[in-house]
């Protein structure tokens, strides 16, 4: 799984809010004036230039910007919406060199309240805003077509929230700073699913998958390292194995046909690799992947995902 914590660090420089200072400014059109408005006048309409060489075009209430304008900013921002004094206040779309893009709420120059912005990397988030940091409800949606939707504080995923990767399955559950943080659980579309819990990030304590054929792999966790054994139980019969010997012991239970059950340790290695993955370690993600690999039965899709992770990896690791 890319996930929230993962991606954030892949484009650390295309998720900085604020207002950035290098910007492209969509060139439309202003709005004219002859004449510069009187400190007088509860209204009228004109332009003024900024202390650091920005550009205002717009309504003005004695002799201060104030109601609908445009503001061209110097490093060539461009600002379209409601101002107070000067300042971006009210709602206001505001188009950035890079190709970002912010619509939405305003308080006192800060996106403020509910918004939607748009990165440059593709990235598109909808939801509300606290001085120009995603906090309270929202959902963002990455280039890749992963989302997360729920809770958000400081700019990043705080509290409970859904993690939807493009396999289909979904984190559910709790977050904090960014991480995985609490109870929480992982739903396949095949109804396959798993339960555990974290802290920082990394499986802490007892977890387990519940397959859907009623199967069941228990598993022990110390602060992101798992324990070297598991049980995994079938029916009336439980088997404590690895994940070298696990086929082995399952023929040794009687059990004739094993596909079933080896098709569940492929998903169960292919969800610790997503793990792994989460936590960086890419190495562990990529033994976990070709385990998973070699124990795939008969279930393509799974194959498919399993091969395009250590494909992803593998590359990462080349650069």
């Amino acid at each position: 799984m890319i996930t929230l914590q993962r991606l954030i660090a892949w484009t650390a420089l295309c998720l900085v809010f604020g207002i950035p200072t290098s910007m492209h400014a969509a060139q439309l059109a202003t709005i004219e004036t002859d004449r510069k408005c009187s400190k007088k006048e509860a209204y009228c309409v004109g332009e003024s230039t900024f202390s650091d060489g920005s550009i205002y075009n717009g309504e003005f209430s004695y002799g201060k910007p104030n109601g609908q304008g445009i503001i061209f900013f110097k490093d060539g921002s461009r600002y379209e919406g409601q101002v107070l004094d000067g300042i971006r206040h009210g709602y206001g779309e505001i188009v950035l060199e890079d190709g970002g893009t912010y619509e939405g709420n305003w308080e006192n120059g800060f996106m403020h309240g509910h918004g939607s912005y748009s990165f440059p990397c593709g990235h598109q988030y909808d939801g509300n805003f606290v001085f120009d940091k995603m906090e309270g409800q929202g959902k963002i949606i990455f280039a890749n077509g992963e989302t997360y939707e729920g809770k958000w504080k400081n700019g990043l995923s705080d509290g409970m929230g859904i993690y939807t990767r493009i396999d289909g399955s979904q984190y559910i559950g709790d977050n904090k700073k960014g991480k995985r943080h609490g109870h929480g659980k992982v739903l396949w579309p095949t109804k396959d699913l798993f339960v555990g819990k974290w802290s920082k990030g990394n499986l802490d304590g007892e977890s387990y998958f519940l397959f859907n054929n009623n199967d069941k792999l228990t598993i022990e966790w110390a602060e992101g390292m798992e324990n070297s054994a598991f049980t995994y139980s079938t029916g009336s019969k439980k088997i404590s194995a690895t994940w070298t010997n696990i086929e082995r012991k399952l023929k040794d239970h009687g059990i004739k046909d094993i596909s079933a059950q080896m098709n569940n340790v492929a998903l169960a290695l292919y969800g610790l690799g997503m793990e792994f993955k989460a936590q960086n370690n890419t190495k562990e993600a990529v033994k976990k992947f070709h385990y998973a690999s070699d124990f795939v039965k008969n279930d393509q899709n799974l194959l498919k995902n399993i091969d395009s992770q250590i494909k992803e990896l593998t590359q990462e690791t080349s650069f």
